[in-house]
């Protein structure tokens, strides 16, 4: 995908907007807008693509203010740009909210392992997975 704007490694990104006529990418600005991360660093109007998981294991960070439970097996969304919540972690979230059910937010992966009980803790994601 090409970069709309300057993109971390390992951030979470959403469907771009300002390439015309070419698959691009947009860092996340939004919790629950991501459709994948990506996997190099990018700035906005670099001529070359960069790579942009969709479907895959990767090892990312907790976010948020308060503590968080990633559990084995349930959704994660992301926060932000480069951190995931467990989709019951965020306060509005329900199944209504997912875009899979006509709502705004997207479920980023599943969680591979139990554990992450903190912001920051790191955390195994299957991207791509859905519920």
């Amino acid at each position: 995908m090409y970069p709309d704007d300057t993109i971390l490694e390992c951030s979470c990104v959403k469907f771009g907007t300002s390439t015309a006529g070419r698959l691009s990418c947009a860092q996340s600005a939004v919790l629950g807008d991501a459709i994948g991360v990506a996997l190099k660093y990018a700035t906005v109007g670099a001529p070359e693509r960069i790579p942009v998981m969709l479907h895959g294991i990767i090892k990312m960070l907790t976010g948020g203010s308060s503590a968080v439970l990633v559990t084995a097996g349930k959704g994660v969304m992301n926060s932000i740009t480069t951190t995931v919540h467990a989709t019951a972690d965020v306060g509005t979230y329900t199944d209504a909210n997912n875009a899979m059910f006509v709502g705004a937010s997207h479920t980023l992966g599943m969680a591979m392992h139990t554990g992450a009980a903190a912001a920051g803790d790191e955390v195994l994601i299957h991207v791509g997975h859905s519920l």
